[in-house]
């Protein structure tokens, strides 16, 4: 189905997202954190001390939604020549995530300034990839502990009630969602529209610290099929974009969120935690340096995990975006922010080009039946060269016995 493994480390990047209007009209509001680089961030703590952290890039708080396309456009071609890619999204909430990944899209085919990384993608890829070529979409929400389909026509007109999705491992050990259903797209425009479909139908609500604050964390692939111009109709390379917009981590005491909104403030704070763990495993700094693998890690701890599976320590090539409030107010989940997406530079992946096996084994069966009839055409000429060579020897042998006769006479 693949071909060799190649380790490749989670690309790890930081945004800060500018002051909002509120934390500017605050006079005891300071502005935490400093870039020396473009890839470095500094936070000045409450005591005086500053910490630096390195990643692979900052994008600082003025920084265009272009410009961190620009930054991570190189991955289609990895996405093109088989590869499955993730962008993962991590912070707060309200740090600026769903804006950066752009999941609230409006149209794809007007390019505005504030558009997100998927619309971008989106066009990118239609513009881009050959004329047989198929795509598809799933889009996906874990809300607490339980899985549903966005996209699922019947609960968007209000028909069934939201039923929870199982998940399980296939014959080849990739995770897989039952029930959840792909469609099929034939452009960009296309894709938005489900896109904006499923975001309708995501559980948010409005917090002390975000308006419109997802309750959910959300996963929305597109999964693209090249198929070769030939006698064959199987895919040659089938690949795998997936975009994580992970709920923001929350304090009660900052959202004042009371009953339904505190318990699932909880259940994302519970999902984010399991992530965390399967982080911290991956990365273990003491396994790493003496070239060992992880002893364990908890994907089955949570079904976010689970399903996160390829993209962290997986058959993926991952970005994960940590994105970052500069408001003093927010130093300590920022710190903590910055802390685990340090970490996460740790984890290696193993991405391997997605070859249908099927169509392996028919390109193996060709070679095999065009070798065999190569042996025979050289057999056959062999045959054909002897058989000629014994004629001539025949009449060379004949030839000199005359010759000795007529001497004799």
């Amino acid at each position: 189905m693949t071909d060799s493994k190649v380790v490749s480390s989670v690309q790890v990047a930081v945004r800060v997202r500018p002051l909002l209007a509120y934390e500017t009209a605050d006079p005891q509001t300071r502005f935490v954190l400093s870039h020396p680089s473009n890839r470095q961030v500094c936070m000045h703590l409450s005591d005086g001390k500053k910490r630096t952290f390195t990643y692979d890039r900052v994008f600082a708080h003025d920084c265009a939604q272009a410009e961190v396309f620009s930054a991570v456009r190189h991955m289609l071609s990895d996405l093109l020549d088989g590869y499955n890619v993730t962008f993962l999204a991590y912070g707060q909430t309200g740090s600026g995530k769903t804006f950066t990944m752009g999941s609230e899209a409006g149209d794809s085919q007007t390019l505005s300034h504030s558009q997100g990384l998927i619309p971008r993608f989106l066009n990118e890829l239609f513009a881009t990839m050959g004329p047989r070529c198929k795509v598809s979409v799933s889009f996906l929400e874990v809300y607490g502990n339980d899985v549903f389909d966005l996209l699922d026509s019947d609960v968007a007109n209000h028909a069934l009630k939201r039923r929870s999705l199982a998940v399980f491992e296939d014959e080849h050990g990739a995770v897989q969602v039952k029930g959840l259903v792909s469609h099929p797209i034939s452009g960009a425009e296309e894709a938005v529209q489900w896109l904006r479909s499923g975001t309708e139908n995501r559980s948010t609500a409005s917090t002390m610290m975000n308006h419109v604050s997802s309750r959910s964390h959300a996963i929305f692939s597109l999964h693209l099929q090249q198929f070769e111009d030939d006698a064959l109709e199987t895919a040659s390379v089938s690949a795998k974009l997936t975009f994580v917009d992970l709920a923001g981590s929350e304090r009660l005491g900052k959202t004042q969120a009371t009953g339904q909104r505190a318990r699932e403030g909880i259940d994302i704070n519970m999902g984010l935690l399991c992530l965390g763990n399967v982080i911290n495993a991956l990365a273990d700094d003491a396994k790493l340096q003496s070239g060992g693998a992880p002893s364990f890690v908890p994907y089955r701890s949570h079904k976010l995990t689970r399903l996160l599976r390829d993209s962290l320590g997986g058959n993926s090539k991952t970005f994960f975006l940590a994105c970052v409030s500069p408001a003093s107010l927010n130093s300590s989940e920022t710190l903590s922010t910055l802390t685990y997406a340090n970490r996460a530079r740790n984890i290696k992946n193993k991405p391997v080009k997605n070859l249908d096996p099927i169509r392996i084994e028919l390109l193996k069966n060709r070679f095999a039946v065009e070798q065999l009839q190569r042996e025979l055409v050289l057999v056959r000429f062999a045959c054909d060269e002897a058989a000629t060579n014994t004629a001539a020897q025949d009449d060379m042998d004949a030839s000199r016995l005359k010759d000795l006769l007529e001497r004799s006479e």
